[in-house]
């Protein structure tokens, strides 16, 4: 096969600019933005959610271009020349451009995304690029089946519509296992998330099924009865196999967590962050260590051997022990709200829903030893139900406290803490 002269006569190169004016769009108004404010540089994370606009618009392109190359070849009667040719050289030379293009419109906005933030492909962050890489040439097959038998003048435009809302429509259904099994990977993953191969199974076996079922066709052996049995067969036991993988899932697919490596730095405690967050994590273990020290001078006898960093568990973070607190380092610090996280941490009330007045006494006190006082007031004032009144007579009950001595500011602290559970449901 001559490259450029098939390339020249293919459908995939004048349809190739909309396609891919398409993608850039989608990239530069839904894409863009996360990247920059929400992926922390997580490959997995930056590959997926540059995927999940993209999976309709590739796999309508490659459905629809494919029915019209198969029509041509129909029309100029080339797909009747079996003997003389192979049809599956025929129709790869047809598909190639075409495969092409849908490949290109799912990988162009991953290699934006990765160079916007200067990250890094890792083996975990391309198995949704590998689907839908599967998947457009799948979705080729199948637009070239259909493309044999209608007019390609009625076929692509047929096709584009039909594959784009089959994939895209189930993520808005309460069927939960149909959205795992169309081809979209609905699930923009968290930092220290990768996708599982089983996922990407029940995605792929429906469409891959039904592109090797129609291929089978047009094998010159046996009756076409019986070559149809064998499709029909094959897209039966692949449809059963996806479903018995998602059927049990709800809306989002299960993740491998904690795939992110982490850093950690000093001791007693040990503050470890993800290597790629971009922040400092012994800037932040700092913080962390002299809050604590602060704390202990005042009777809050907090002391972790290990403060971990919730965003390598994905959306799923791990609850805090005595000995291993887990917090949005990553975030807070972004935020300048590492120092008030340990704060929090530090005086957690061993129930579920403490006294609100007597927790923000507790809260109140905690964070004016810690220095962080004016974190304290400003995360209020956007408290709607908590009105400047309340505000100036908390903080007068909080300078009252502080006035006291020493013993008589610990004694206060374990008789407040406690009334703030009193009568409360508390945790197991």
């Amino acid at each position: 096969m001559k490259v450029w002269p098939r390339l020249r006569s293919s459908s995939a190169l004048w349809g190739a600019p909309l396609a891919l004016a398409v993608t850039v769009f989608y990239y530069f108004s839904v894409t863009s933005a996360y990247v920059a404010d929400e992926s922390y540089g997580y490959a997995p994370g930056i590959v997926s959610y540059s995927l999940s606009s993209m999976y309709p618009f590739a796999y309508a392109v490659a459905a629809a271009f494919g029915s019209w190359e198969s029509g041509r070849l129909v029309r100029a009667s080339i797909w009747d020349v079996g003997p003389v040719r192979s049809r599956y050289r025929v129709a790869f030379d047809a598909l190639i451009p075409v495969v092409g293009l849908s490949v290109l419109m799912v990988v162009l906005p991953v290699v934006l995304a990765l160079v916007q933030w200067g990250a890094y492909p890792t083996l975990g962050s391309m198995r949704p690029l590998l689907l839908a890489v599967a998947l457009c040439a799948a979705y080729a097959v199948l637009g070239f089946a259909v493309g044999l038998w209608v007019r390609p003048e009625v076929a692509s435009p047929l096709l584009t519509v039909l594959v784009y809302l089959a994939v895209a429509y189930p993520v808005a259904l309460d069927t939960f296992w149909l959205r795992h099994v169309t081809g979209q990977y609905p699930h923009a993953l968290s930092y220290g998330e990768v996708a599982t191969w089983q996922s990407m199974a029940a995605h792929a076996l429906p469409a891959c099924a039904l592109a090797g079922a129609l291929a089978v066709l047009w094998l010159p052996v046996g009756k076409l009865a019986q070559r149809a049995l064998v499709g029909v067969l094959m897209v039966a036991v692949a449809s059963v196999a996806a479903w018995s993988i998602a059927r049990e899932w709800g809306p989002t697919p299960p993740v491998e967590t904690r795939a992110a490596e982490l850093a950690c730095v000093g001791t007693r405690p040990k503050v470890c962050m993800p290597k790629g967050s971009g922040e400092d994590a012994g800037a932040v273990g700092a913080d962390v260590r002299e809050v604590l020290h602060r704390l202990r001078n005042v009777g809050i006898s907090a002391s972790p051997e290990k403060v971990t960093d919730t965003l390598i568990d994905g959306r799923y973070p791990k609850e805090s022990t005595d000995s291993v607190w887990q917090l949005a380092l990553t975030k807070g610090s972004r935020d300048g709200l590492v120092r008030y996280q340990t704060v929090r941490q530090a005086v957690a009330f061993p129930c579920t829903m403490p006294d609100i007045h007597a927790s923000r006494m507790v809260v109140g006190w905690a964070a004016a030893a810690a220095g962080e006082q004016q974190t304290f007031r400003s995360l209020l004032r956007e408290d709607p139900s908590h009105d400047a009144r309340e505000q100036r007579a908390l903080e007068e009950a909080v300078s009252r406290v502080r006035s006291r001595t020493a013993d008589e500011q610990r004694d206060w602290y374990r008789v407040m803490r406690a009334k703030a559970c009193a009568d409360r449901g508390r945790d197991s």
